[in-house]
């Protein structure tokens, strides 16, 4: 089963680039907010093209590894995506926690010269922590910034096992 993916802006776009920046790398926190609101006016403006409603989905964030998560103090793209929840209020789909875990610590997608090396760099970087099943739901996959698809083809991949009947991949941003 394919997934879909879609992206809110560009990540070329100063103030988003800056938000998400701020987010990972300067301990902003608070920069979440507009970045799940951002996504939540897109993931509303296509909510007529997808084939489920998006109260009936489940969140599912890409997970950091536990090491760089200890590091950062806090998965980016699980405050994103209680931030999206958060802004879609009686809309809002329910945010899992730990469904989705990293068990290989990948070197930043950054740091990969070609597409290859992306896909390379994250084979078999994600499990299931436990039995859970998805069978039938909708997930929406949510991520800070997807440049080859890498990342969320292999989250997606893994998340396949738990029989969903749509996975839609969210960024903020495509670079």
């Amino acid at each position: 089963m394919p997934y879909a993916l879609g992206a809110a802006t560009d990540f070329k776009n100063d103030a988003i680039r800056a938000l998400i920046h701020a987010l990972k790398y300067g301990g902003r926190k608070d920069t979440a907010k507009p970045i799940g609101n951002l996504l939540a006016s897109y993931a509303l403006s296509l909510s007529h093209e997808l084939p489920f409603r998006l109260r009936e989905a489940m969140i599912v964030p890409v997970p950091l590894h536990t090491s760089k998560e200890r590091l950062r103090g806090y998965n980016q793209s699980r405050i994103i995506a209680d931030a999206f929840a958060a802004a879609l209020r009686e809309d809002a789909p329910t945010v899992t926690n730990g469904m989705l875990i990293r068990t290989k610590n990948t070197d930043s997608q950054t740091k990969q010269e070609n597409n290859h090396a992306r896909k390379e760099n994250m084979k078999n970087a994600f499990a299931l922590a436990a039995p859970y099943s998805l069978r039938g739901k909708a997930v929406i996959l949510i991520d800070d910034v997807t440049t080859s698809g890498a990342t969320l083809g292999e989250a997606a991949r893994t998340l396949r096992g738990t029989e969903p009947r749509y996975i839609f991949a969210l960024t903020a941003a495509k670079a």
